[in-house]
């Protein structure tokens, strides 16, 4: 079995229990893209939202963790690896507006299965 079988497994297994927790508000990763702009003029600001399809919240167990980056409040997020996150990118959950602290990739040989980013509110 190749990393990309055990990936698409993990996207259904996550599609699965989406399902069965019930349908809350959905999870969207917010892009911001600037194009032009001078010292004159301010750039053009684009914004994207990109549905998180099979994203869930799991708990975080702060005794867990060594590193001093999690900090009361907040939240691991897990989703498929269907888009690529990175440090700083903006998540959205109904009115909640959070950003990720740590991408937390899981990618055992060298094909991403899953994201597990730490996201902190706004």
């Amino acid at each position: 079995m190749s990393g990309f079988d055990i990936q698409e497994e993990i996207k259904a297994g996550l599609a699965e229990a989406a399902e069965a927790v019930g349908s809350g508000d959905l999870v969207y990763l917010v892009r911001e893209t600037q194009t032009g702009g001078t010292p004159i003029s301010p750039p053009t600001i684009t914004t994207e939202r990109i549905l998180l399809v099979s994203a869930i919240f799991i708990e975080i167990k702060i005794s867990q963790f060594t590193s001093s980056l999690i900090q009361q409040g907040d939240r691991r997020l897990v989703c498929g690896p269907d888009v690529v996150l990175q440090l700083n990118d903006k998540i959205e959950q109904g009115t909640r507006k959070m950003y990720i602290v740590d991408v937390g990739p899981v990618e055992p040989s060298g094909v991403v299965l899953v994201y597990k980013p730490v996201v902190r509110d706004m």
